[in-house]
C-alpha cells in the first residue's frame, strides 16, 4: 500500500513538473540563455584581461631593455602608453620606472599620471593609500602646504596602517618649509595617538628633540 502511494505521489510530482515547464517553457529556455551567455562572457573577459596582462607585461620589460640600450624615446612612448591603458599592476610599474629613471621630470605632467593612476584604477584602500603617499613623496619638493596637506589627508583621517608614517611625511615637509609650530603640533599627534613606544613615535620625540630649540 506504501509502495503504491509513493508510485501515485512519484507520478503526480513529474506530472506537476512537466505541466509547469510546458506552461513557462520560453521563460525556462530565456533563462537557460542568459546564463549560458552569462557564462561565456565571463569566461572571454577573463581570457581578455590575462591577454592584456601578458601583452603590457612584455612591453614594459621591452621599455626597461631599451632604456639600458638608450633607445629612451621609444621606452618613454611605451611606457607612458602602458600607463593610459588603465591596468592596475602595469600602469603602476611603468609610472614608477619612469619617475626612478627621470624619463619625465615635469612636474605638472607627473602629477597628472598620479592622479590618473590613483582615480581611474581599482585598487584596495591600502595600496591606494601607498600611491598617494608615494605620490607626496615625489612632489615633496614642489607642493605648497595646502597641496601637501589636501593630498594627503585621505590617509590620515583613516586608520590605515601608513597613517603614522603620513603624518612623519607631513611633518618633515612643515620642517622643510620652516614651519616649526606646525611640524611640532604633527609630531605631537604621533607621539599621542598610541601608548606604545613604536618606530615613529620614537621617530617623531627625536624630530621634536631638534626643533625645540628653534620654536622656544
Amino acid at each position: 500500500m506504501d509502495e503504491e502511494l509513493a508510485n501515485i505521489n512519484s507520478d503526480l510530482n513529474r506530472e506537476k513538473i512537466f505541466s509547469y515547464y510546458n506552461k513557462n517553457k520560453k521563460k525556462i529556455l530565456v533563462l537557460i540563455s542568459i546564463c549560458l551567455i552569462a557564462f561565456f562572457v565571463f569566461i572571454f573577459y577573463k581570457y581578455y584581461l590575462e591577454t592584456k596582462r601578458s601583452k603590457l607585461a612584455e612591453k614594459y620589460i621591452e621599455a626597461t631593455l631599451q632604456v639600458k640600450t638608450n633607445n629612451k624615446e621609444q621606452a618613454i612612448l611605451k611606457l607612458k602608453k602602458i600607463i593610459n591603458s588603465n591596468e592596475p599592476t602595469y600602469s603602476s610599474l611603468a609610472l614608477f620606472f619612469l619617475i626612478e629613471e627621470k624619463l619625465i621630470t615635469d612636474d605638472q605632467e607627473i602629477l597628472k599620471y598620479y592622479d590618473q593612476l590613483i582615480n581611474k584604477n581599482k585598487f584596495d584602500d591600502e595600496m591606494k593609500n601607498i600611491l598617494i603617499y608615494k605620490k607626496a613623496l615625489t612632489m615633496f619638493e614642489y607642493f605648497s602646504e595646502n597641496e601637501m596637506i589636501e593630498t594627503l589627508k585621505p590617509i590620515m583621517n583613516t586608520e590605515s596602517l601608513l597613517k603614522s608614517q603620513t603624518l612623519l611625511l607631513l611633518g618633515d615637509f612643515f620642517v622643510s618649509r620652516e614651519n616649526f609650530i606646525k611640524a611640532k603640533d604633527t609630531y605631537l599627534t604621533i607621539i599621542s595617538s598610541t601608548k606604545k613606544n613604536n618606530f615613529y613615535k620614537v621617530l617623531a620625540k627625536n624630530k621634536m628633540k631638534k626643533i625645540d630649540g628653534k620654536i622656544n
